[in-house]
């Protein structure tokens, strides 16, 4: 016969909308559990000697599989002044089905921003000197960008409508803006509205 297994699922601040970190200057990489699910699916009980023969004639039971829902009513999540912090939550963008706006400002060792699938309203980053890669966001309107010198690589934007870069943005963005202009012009038949971000200081 063959062998059972259960599938335990979690959620995990299932009612969360908001998250907002805000000057957490020494945080340096977001986790949350240890991803135990290998061990889990080869986990099997082990029968005593006097057992051995009855056990060869039952189904085997395996450990059941663990699964984690993370954040799934997480509509708006803002990143400030974390300037250690290296990269996001992995799977973070897979799991956080319902987000629409992500704000990261002042991220400074962040290098890439990519793979966020339902992200959809709006994603602004501001002072992130090490970002080199926004990439994988088909569902998003809005990209607001500025302060972002190393940016060489944005991308696989299936459905952006405006793109807002800042004032000195303006000659790292020609390695890339024609890219995106091409891609709308070819999904949508008409022309990608491109505005100059002016920020307010103070």
């Amino acid at each position: 016969m063959g062998k059972h297994r259960t599938i335990e699922e979690t959620v995990a601040f299932s009612r969360l909308e908001l998250l907002t970190f805000t000057d957490m200057p020494n945080w340096e990489e977001w986790s949350f559990v240890e991803d135990n699910d290998e061990a889990a699916a080869t986990a099997e009980p082990v029968a005593n000697e006097g057992e051995a023969n009855d056990a060869a004639a039952k189904p085997k039971i395996e450990a059941p599989v663990r699964r984690l829902q993370l954040l799934p009513c997480l509509k708006k999540l803002h990143l400030r002044n974390c300037p250690k912090l290296r990269a996001f939550l992995r799977q973070l963008g897979k799991v956080a089905t319902s987000l629409k706006v992500l704000t990261i400002g002042e991220a400074r060792c962040l290098k890439v921003v990519e793979d966020f699938p339902f992200l959809c309203d709006n994603l602004s980053i501001i002072g992130c000197n090490s970002l080199k890669r926004i990439s994988n966001l088909p569902q998003l309107r809005d990209l607001c960008v500025a302060r972002c010198p190393n940016l060489r690589c944005v991308k696989e934007f299936g459905s952006l409508q405006q793109l807002w870069l800042g004032v000195a943005m303006q000659d790292v963005s020609s390695l890339w803006v024609a890219g995106l202009q091409g891609q709308h012009w070819q999904d949508h038949g008409d022309a990608l509205d491109v505005y100059t971000w002016r920020l307010r200081v103070g």
